[in-house]
C-alpha cells in the first residue's frame, strides 16, 4: 500500500509540472503558462507607490520581470504601468503620458497631456532692483541677468548751455551763465611737494616737484629740477664704499643699467660672500630679495654644469631645481625638530627617529599612514578561477592548481606553501613586496574556495550514497 500512494503522487507531480493553466477557457494557448479569455473583464496587475526609476522600493530588491501599477507622483515616475528590467522601474510602452504638447496665448501657458489641457499664468510676479548702476530683474522669483542702468553719459557745452545725454537721451539744457563769475580771489599754498591754488573758493592741487635728475662727471653734480639745471656742485674726493665705510640717511636705488654686477675676491671668483644683516632692533629677518616680471630666480653655481635654483614662476609656481648634483639634501644638521612636509597644512612628517607619518604628525611606525593606501603594478588572481571554470587562463596560461595531496607533499618537503616565497627568499630580496603578497594570500584565498567546492561535491556524493543505503536497509 504504501508503495501505491508514493507512485500515484509522483504521477500527479509530473502531470502538473507540464500542464497549462486556462481561466473561461479549456484550451489554453500551448505556450501560454496562464491563459486568462473575458469579453467583459480585466488584469489588475499590483498597484504599488514607486519612489523613483532607480529605487526598487516598495520592494527589497531589483526583479527582473516584476510588473506593477505606480499610483505615485514623485521624482521621476508617474502614475502608470511600470516593469523592472532587473536594475530600475521602466515604463511600459504605451502606457502613463504618451504625449504632451505646450502652447502659449499672452501670459498663459498651456500643457495638453494625453489630450487633457491645463493652462496656469506664465509670469506671476516681475520685481526690478538697482545697485549702484546695475539693474536686476525678477520674474517668478527667478533673479536673471543684470544690465547697467546708465551705458553712455555724455556732457556737451555751448557757450554757457550744458547738455548732457544719457543712453543717446538728452536731456534739456542748462544755463551756467548765473553760476559763472569772473576770479576774484586766487590764494596759493604747499606742504611738502604740493601745491595748492583756491580761486573763488574752489582749491586745485598739483606737485611742485615733477621731474628731478643728477647728473655727476668726474666729481662735478649737476641736478634737473622739472627741466631747470642748477649750477654745478663739487663733490669731495676720497670718500667712496671701496675704502670707507657709510651710512645711508634714506632709502636708495642702484640701477645697473642692464649690466651685469660682479662681486668678486680679485680674479680667482672663490671665497665670494655676500651677506646681508638687519640689526636686532628692527623688525624683520636676513633677506635676500629677487625680483621679476615673469620669475624670479636664486642660483648657486658651481663652474657651468652644477646649479642648484629656487625659482618663483609668474603663476604661483615655485621650484627648487638640482643639475649636475649627485645629491640633494633637504633635512636638518640636528636631531632637535622634525622635517615636515605641507600643502594648505602640515600633511607629513619625518620625525627625529626616523618614523615618517602621513596624515599624522606623530607617527609610531617607520611608515606610519592614517588615510587608504593606493598601489598598482599587479594583477587581481581571477585567473584562478578562470583556469578553474573555463579550462584556460588568458590572464597567466601558465598557472596550474595542484590537488590537495600534491600541496601536502609540496609543505611537507619545502615548509612553505607553493608559489609563496619562502623566508631565505623573502631576506635574500630584503623585505615583503606587498603588492605581490597582497596577491599571493588573495590566489591561495581562491584556491582554498576551490578545494572547499570540490569536498562539498563529495560530501553531497556520499549523502546521497548513505541515503540510499538507508532505503535499502530499511526496505529489506
Amino acid at each position: 500500500m504504501k508503495k501505491n500512494v508514493i507512485s500515484a503522487g509522483i504521477f500527479l507531480i509530473s502531470t502538473f509540472s507540464f500542464a497549462q493553466v486556462g481561466i473561461n477557457t479549456s484550451t489554453p494557448n500551448p505556450d501560454a503558462a496562464l491563459d486568462i479569455v473575458s469579453a467583459n473583464k480585466g488584469l489588475l496587475p499590483p498597484r504599488l507607490a514607486l519612489v523613483s526609476t532607480v529605487s526598487p522600493a516598495p520592494l527589497s530588491v531589483h526583479v527582473a520581470g516584476m510588473v506593477a501599477y505606480n499610483t505615485a507622483t514623485v521624482n521621476d515616475v508617474i502614475p502608470a504601468l511600470y516593469y523592472d528590467d532587473g536594475t530600475r522601474w521602466v515604463l511600459a510602452k504605451n502606457s502613463g503620458i504618451t504625449t504632451n504638447v505646450l502652447g502659449s496665448t499672452g501670459n498663459t501657458i498651456t500643457s495638453t497631456v494625453n489630450g487633457v489641457a491645463a493652462s496656469t499664468t506664465a509670469v506671476n510676479t516681475v520685481s526690478n532692483t538697482s545697485s549702484g548702476n546695475v539693474l536686476s530683474t525678477t520674474v517668478n522669483g527667478v533673479t536673471g541677468a543684470t544690465v547697467p542702468i546708465i551705458n553712455t553719459n555724455a556732457l556737451s557745452l555751448s557757450g554757457s548751455s550744458l547738455t548732457s545725454t544719457v543712453n543717446g537721451i538728452a536731456s534739456n539744457t542748462v544755463n551756467l551763465g548765473p553760476a559763472i563769475t569772473a576770479a576774484t580771489t586766487n590764494l596759493l599754498s604747499s606742504s611738502g611737494n604740493t601745491m595748492t591754488s583756491t580761486v573763488n573758493g574752489i582749491a586745485r592741487t598739483a606737485p611742485i616737484i615733477n621731474s628731478v635728475t643728477n647728473t655727476i662727471s668726474g666729481n662735478t653734480l649737476t641736478t634737473t629740477v622739472n627741466g631747470i639745471s642748477s649750477s654745478s656742485v663739487t663733490l669731495p674726493q676720497g670718500v667712496n664704499i671701496y675704502n670707507s665705510d657709510g651710512t645711508l640717511t634714506g632709502d636708495r636705488m642702484v640701477s645697473t643699467n642692464n649690466k651685469m654686477l660682479w662681486f668678486q675676491n680679485g680674479t680667482t671668483n672663490t671665497n665670494n660672500h655676500i651677506a646681508f644683516d638687519i640689526n636686532v632692533a628692527v623688525p624683520g629677518s636676513t633677506r635676500l630679495i629677487t625680483r621679476g616680471s615673469s620669475s624670479s630666480l636664486i642660483r648657486a653655481l658651481i663652474g657651468s654644469s652644477r646649479m642648484l635654483d629656487m625659482e618663483l614662476l609668474t603663476d604661483g609656481t615655485s621650484r627648487l631645481l638640482s643639475t649636475g648634483s649627485t645629491e640633494l639634501f633637504v633635512g636638518t644638521n640636528t636631531s632637535s625638530g622634525p622635517l615636515v612636509f605641507g600643502v594648505g597644512t602640515n600633511r607629513a612628517v619625518l620625525a627625529t627617529n626616523g618614523n615618517f607619518g602621513i596624515g599624522t604628525m606623530s607617527p609610531s611606525q617607520k611608515l606610519h599612514v592614517i588615510g587608504n593606501i593606493l598601489a598598482s603594478g599587479t594583477i587581481t588572481p581571477d585567473y584562478v578561477f578562470e583556469k578553474h571554470f573555463d579550462g584556460l587562463s588568458k590572464l597567466k596560461p601558465s598557472y596550474t592548481m595542484m590537488d590537495l595531496d600534491q600541496v601536502e607533499e609540496y609543505t611537507r618537503l619545502n615548509k612553505h606553501l607553493p608559489g609563496v616565497p619562502s623566508a631565505s627568499e623573502i631576506e635574500a630580496q630584503g623585505g615583503i613586496v606587498l603588492n605581490r603578497a597582497a596577491e599571493i594570500n588573495l590566489e591561495k584565498i581562491e584556491e582554498l574556495y576551490l578545494y572547499v567546492f570540490e569536498l562539498k561535491k563529495e560530501i553531497k556524493t556520499l549523502k546521497e550514497k548513505n541515503m540510499q543505503l538507508e532505503k535499502f536497509i530499511n526496505k529489506n
